[in-house]
């Protein structure tokens, strides 16, 4: 029994897309990669809460770490 691999085109490689169109505005107003703050209150609490836990995230390893090797003094 004899296997065939079928060859690849540039349509399942998708070859043909690149280069990728620029994006597009959706909405009214200009196209910003930055917004301010007073536009999106909640994502800046989220990114708040974000580093917080990831100090606390921290803290707690190394206090894990601490208790670990404490008993070996």
């Amino acid at each position: 029994m004899r296997c065939t691999v079928a060859p690849v085109t540039a349509r399942e490689t998708h070859l043909t897309e690149w280069p990728r169109p620029p994006p597009t505005k959706l909405g009214s107003g200009p196209f910003r990669l930055h917004r301010s703050v007073e536009e999106h209150p909640v994502i800046i609490f989220f990114e708040i809460l974000l580093v917080l836990v990831a100090v606390g995230v921290i803290a707690f390893a190394g206090l894990a770490v601490k208790k670990l090797y404490q008993g070996q003094r």
